[in-house]
């Protein structure tokens, strides 16, 4: 075994703010269920704490639906945590720190998710879901410019007032 080296990021909670998991039936699929199928759309948010340089939230939303006409879960949840890195004189160096462990952040909340809504759905009709992989650096990536795009119409908004 190789020994473990520590990084700078720590989670000190998650939490989740709401929850809601319902079966869907179609007579046409009455006993069977492709779990498998599921749509999975996801959105997320990193935001600094006001009071704390060194402290970052990331809030995780996801919803799970089955395809049009198809029978399985439709599954929504909303995940709050709260992180931190370490302190610095430096403020710059603060928020480095915080791009750098961000991608680990949010790692760190869809696998704390993948558990919970496998709880979630335990005694459910169809079964546990387990959330499949996810291509987190695309989810990040796609995330991130759609948050530019829509923050830089804001900006040529406010400068058409």
């Amino acid at each position: 075994m190789q020994k473990c080296e520590l990084t700078g990021l720590q989670l000190f909670e998650i939490v989740s703010l709401n929850h809601s998991v319902k079966t869907i039936i179609k007579k046409k699929d009455l006993n069977k269920c492709d779990l498998s199928n599921e749509v999975i759309k996801a959105d997320f948010e990193i935001q600094n704490k006001d009071d704390e340089i060194n402290v970052f939230r990331v809030r995780f939303i996801i919803n799970i639906g089955p395809k049009r006409d198809c029978s399985g879960y439709k599954i929504f949840s909303e995940v709050e945590a709260y992180f931190s890195v370490p302190l610095s004189e430096d403020e710059e160096e603060v928020n480095q720190e915080k791009i750098k462990f961000s991608r680990s952040a949010v790692a760190m909340v869809i696998s704390y998710l993948r558990s919970y809504i496998k709880t979630l759905t335990y005694n459910c009709p169809f079964g546990k879901y387990t959330l499949p992989a996810i291509d987190l650096p695309k989810l990040f990536d796609d995330v991130m410019i759609t948050k530019q795009v829509s923050n830089s119409n804001n900006d040529d908004e406010g400068l058409n007032t």
